[in-house]
């Protein structure tokens, strides 16, 4: 995302913003939000996101993963962090992947 964020092919983060993985969506998001590149139409798209029930599983500080909910994610995009009522719920890299 950062590579296609620095070539400022919007256009490419746009096609991932729409497309079928819940984390490329959320990063999409995260790098048109932080270029200042969300148009009207991707912020719609967003804010239909928010309604889909699925999680988005991130990697957090610490080797921890998160299932991030796609409603409280997309209802105001930022990298999730974990704490008690982030209403995330998280669990160690390790006992999710073999070294």
């Amino acid at each position: 995302m950062a590579t296609l964020e620095r070539a400022k092919r919007y256009d490419l983060l746009r096609g991932v913003l729409r497309g079928p993985n819940p984390e490329g969506r959320a990063l999409a998001t995260l790098a048109l939000e932080e270029a200042g590149e969300l148009t009207a139409d991707d912020r719609h798209t967003v804010k239909a996101l928010a309604q889909v029930p699925v999680a988005i599983e991130v990697a957090a500080e610490d080797d921890m993963v998160m299932d991030w909910p796609s409603s409280r994610f997309f209802s105001r995009p930022r990298w999730p962090v974990a704490s008690p009522a982030s209403g995330a719920s998280a669990r160690g890299a390790s006992s999710s992947s073999q070294p």
